[in-house]
């Protein structure tokens, strides 16, 4: 992490590009493959082909990253994360998701289910696919999912439940209030609860006790 920053701070760090560019491409040690593809994104040094190198490493938590940096130029990006949707981690495909849910194209919005089915009992790719498909309830998949019986998609049930809470008002509140409280509401569910939960408690992360 010291490296890697004092790298960015430095005048001179357009140097140390080529470097990372092979550290990248050739280090077996993944987390050191990692923190040379966020350098270089810190740098502001990565372009498509970094991308589409980093968008095939073997190590998921690579390809997450290279996910999320694509979002800086999601229109020149986007055909190429379509063809990621059978990406068999978890996480890859939660991030995938969220990515894709910044796209309007309806190709988007397809390729999200796709990812979302790989997953269906996975809570963080239902929370994902719930906040970028947000009130689309007349998709094929949300219509599966809710009319399923299946016991591994009742948190994916329950998530997608949040798009109609149904909330209630004193009669006295102006219309005005309600509608400010209900859009902050949607704002939540929409863009926080990827780092806080559906319930506000925070998600839990993976290899630490900490929420």
């Amino acid at each position: 992490d010291t490296a890697q920053r004092l790298i960015i701070l430095r005048d001179d760090r357009e140097v140390a590009v080529p470097f990372l560019g092979d550290m990248l491409a050739f280090q077996e040690n993944a987390l050191t493959r990692l923190h040379a593809l966020w350098t270089l994104e810190g740098i502001g040094a990565v372009d498509r082909g970094i991308l589409l190198g980093a968008l095939g490493d073997r190590d998921p938590r690579v390809r997450a990253a290279a996910i999320q940096i694509s979002e800086q130029n999601l229109p020149e990006m986007l055909e190429d994360l379509l063809g990621l949707t059978d990406d068999r981690d978890a996480g890859v495909a939660k991030q995938l998701i969220f990515t894709l849910g910044l796209s309007d194209r309806p190709e988007a919005i397809d390729a999200i289910q796709q990812a979302a089915r790989r997953h269906l009992s996975h809570k963080g790719v239902n929370l994902a696919t719930a906040v970028s498909l947000w009130g689309m309830e007349e998709l094929p998949l949300v219509s599966e999912v809710v009319g399923s019986d299946d016991p591994a998609v009742a948190n994916f049930k329950t998530v997608l439940a949040n798009w109609s809470r149904g909330l209630t008002f004193p009669k006295e509140m102006p219309r005005d209030e309600q509608r400010r409280i209900t859009h902050g509401e949607t704002l939540f569910f929409k863009h926080c609860t990827a780092c806080h939960g559906a319930d506000g408690k925070g998600m839990e992360a993976a290899g630490t006790g900490l929420f």
